[in-house]
């Protein structure tokens, strides 16, 4: 404190260290209150458990690496992911909609990483989870896969993807259940808008016994740290949770309006560019 005294000037200014730290210090602080482009999301959260997995384990984390210390956390139970339960009191009573992007129905977030404390040490990086409310297509026993929308797709999956990795001819996946249970299934895109997990999808949900519109299943796109010939390092963590939701939420008409108004905004500024 001394030494700070000395430094500052009598006019109550602070040296311009302090200053730097202080100002770094508040913007630390207020990133949570941030909001990023999806991608962005996806990209820090992506950088965030590399750099930590770096680090290594602490000497009381020995078999539990540093990027998935959200699996940790108080409020969670192994294998199990938590519901708002005042947003389950309310759902009768309001005209829901899909929300944004992969955000979650109940606005409560999933952690970092999967917790399921069966695959700490298996996983070395994941990108930012998603939620998706699960269709009669989806657990459909003569379709056997589980679509993505594109959006989804670009947002959250692509970002982990190497360039190697070719989802037209179709990529080899490990996907974890709630329990650890491992189920190889295949990355596809069957046309240029549907992004698909097959090839083992239909045993996935049959053992979780997953339904359709009540189940919302959060997904996780990982990286493995050790592979073989056979055992691709991309793998999924899907879990669900089910809410009393007995149809397919429509998408928010809100989502329409904006586009046709960006739209009219353009087709606003060409008639200008072209007057001028």
């Amino acid at each position: 404190m001394e030494e700070i005294s000395k430094e500052s000037n009598n006019d109550g200014n602070y040296p311009e260290e302090l200053k730097e730290k202080g100002r770094a210090g508040l913007l630390l602080a207020s990133m949570k209150y941030f909001k990023f482009d999806p991608k962005i999301s996806n990209d820090l959260s992506i950088m965030k458990s590399e750099i930590l997995d770096k680090f290594g384990p602490g000497p009381d984390e020995e078999n539990t690496p540093q990027s998935q210390e959200s699996c940790d956390n108080g409020d969670i139970v192994d294998g199990v992911l938590p519901i708002n339960e005042n947003f389950v009191e309310y759902i009768e009573k309001f005209d829901l909609k899909q929300p944004q992007c992969g955000q979650t129905i109940d606005g409560l977030e999933p952690p970092d990483f999967p917790p399921i404390k069966i695959l700490h040490g298996l996983i070395k990086t994941c990108g930012r989870p998603f939620e998706k409310q699960l269709t009669k297509s989806d657990v459909k026993d003569d379709q056997s896969r589980l679509t993505v929308p594109k959006q989804m797709f670009d947002t959250f999956i692509k970002p982990v993807m190497n360039k190697s990795e070719n989802i037209i001819n179709g990529v080899p996946v490990t996907t974890f259940d709630s329990k650890g249970n491992a189920y190889p299934m295949t990355l596809k895109i069957w046309s240029s808008k549907t992004h698909v997990l097959t090839a083992g999808w239909k045993n996935f949900y049959l053992e979780n016994k997953f339904i359709a519109h009540k189940d919302w299943i959060t997904i996780w796109v990982c990286r493995l740290k050790e592979t073989t010939e056979t055992n691709n390092s991309l793998c999924f963590v899907i879990m669900a949770r089910r809410f009393p939701i007995e149809k397919l939420l429509p998408k928010k008409l809100k989502t329409t309006r904006k586009r046709k108004h960006e739209n009219h905004q353009k087709k606003e500024s060409k008639k200008r560019g072209l007057m001028g």
